[in-house]
């Protein structure tokens, strides 16, 4: 099911299992909170619920409002990805008085993508309930943040992955390995040959499919594999 709603900040859409498919007695499933990139929506990363979700996770994707009018207020991106997890684990979605899905608040994960990327890092750096972050083709622009994104790197206790395309000339593997290499918990590398920064939107290539790939492998480990943080 896909459940829009309307906050101060942002948008949000829920996904997951409709209860029928699998009985409303199935377990709890993780949570995982995505947020989109610079200027772009909830509607350029579709591909985000539709991997996921079959895999038994309940995603909630969040559009900022305005993004282009808060691109450098990473205080604004990161505080909508901790909110969007309170509306996600609080609410309640049903249909004749019978749950949809039913989530975990012990199971949360944080994703996103270029701006969104560098949000989840620091929101799992500051709320200990993201417990995995997958964080793609994130941006370290020290001119703009300073250090703010590679000190959240240093804080992070949560295993976290990053993901960039080598053709990425946006936010180039560059960038992504000095975040990588200040990240002091657990944490990947994944550089994917021949993908771009669009790569990892809607509008991307095959390549991304073996990104998604990755994400739901690592979510899989932290999250439902045990390997997590208790």
């Amino acid at each position: 099911m896909d459940l829009a709603s309307s906050g101060r900040k942002f948008e949000l859409a829920i996904y997951c299992r409709d209860g029928n498919e699998a009985g409303y007695d199935r377990p709890a499933e993780p949570l995982i909170v995505f947020c989109h990139g610079f200027g772009a929506s909830r509607n350029e990363y579709t591909w985000v619920a539709r991997d996921l979700v079959p895999k038994g996770y309940a995603v909630a994707i969040l559009s900022l409002l305005n993004s282009y009018r808060v691109s450098i207020d990473l205080k604004t991106w990161y505080d909508s990805i901790i909110e969007a997890a309170d509306c996600g684990i609080s609410w309640v979605g049903g249909r004749n008085g019978k749950a949809l899905c039913r989530i975990d608040p012990k199971m949360v994960g944080a994703a996103g993508h270029s701006m969104g990327g560098a949000a989840a890092i620091i929101a799992a750096s500051r709320d200990r309930r993201f417990r995995a972050v997958v964080s793609i083709s994130p941006p370290y622009f020290g001119r703009i943040w300073g250090d703010e994104v590679i000190d959240a790197a240093r804080k992070l206790e949560a295993p976290t992955q990053i993901i960039v395309g080598s053709e990425d000339r946006l936010t180039p593997p560059k960038a992504a390995e000095a975040i990588y290499r200040a990240i002091g918990a657990e944490k990947d590398l994944s550089i994917i040959e021949g993908a771009s920064h669009l790569t990892f939107t809607d509008h991307g290539n095959g390549k991304r499919d073996l990104g998604a790939h990755k994400m739901a492998a690592w979510f899989d480990l932290w999250l439902k594999g045990g390997g997590g943080r208790r």
